[in-house]
């Protein structure tokens, strides 16, 4: 009578474990606001998604340049409204201009970003490192061409 119990009990749990799972196949499409590329090569893309609940996320796909971790593609997601898109273009493009370093909490990623006359806009995360011209940065954002003035 025991063995039943357990066995029942052991069976009911079990059957717990798996409702924990939900598939869901009306998820939104996400919109690609620009890739750049530099020679042909992926640099960097810009897309969002928004929710039923009004929330607009983001994600920046970039490949991975950092030397020592060369491990790909990596991604940058966070939920954001179209100012607060716009301050994070500006304090980038703010950065060409200024040379001084920021640093930028995008959802859980914490973003350093630099600037070298050699590579341009450097965004450095834990997970790894891209570079980004002044004129591709206007286009991942999707911008339309800026004046070279914009920038010195």
């Amino acid at each position: 009578m025991k063995k039943i119990l357990l066995n029942l009990i052991g069976l009911l749990l079990s059957f717990g474990l798996f409702s924990q799972v939900e598939i869901n196949q009306n998820l939104p499409k996400p919109t690609t606001i620009a890739t750049v590329k530099s020679g042909g090569d992926f640099v960097a893309s810009l897309s969002y998604v928004v929710f039923s609940s009004g929330d607009t996320s983001y994600t920046i796909i970039f490949d991975n340049k950092e030397y020592n971790n060369n491990n790909g593609l990596q991604t940058i997601r966070f939920i954001a409204s179209s100012s607060e898109i716009e301050s994070i273009y500006q304090a980038l493009k703010n950065v060409a201009k200024t040379r001084e370093s920021i640093s930028l909490k995008l959802g859980e990623t914490q973003v350093t970003v630099t600037y070298s006359k050699k590579f341009g806009i450097v965004l450095g995360t834990d997970k790894g490192m891209f570079m980004i011209k002044e004129k591709q940065l206007a286009k991942l954002f999707g911008k339309k061409k800026e004046s070279l003035n914009d920038y010195q």
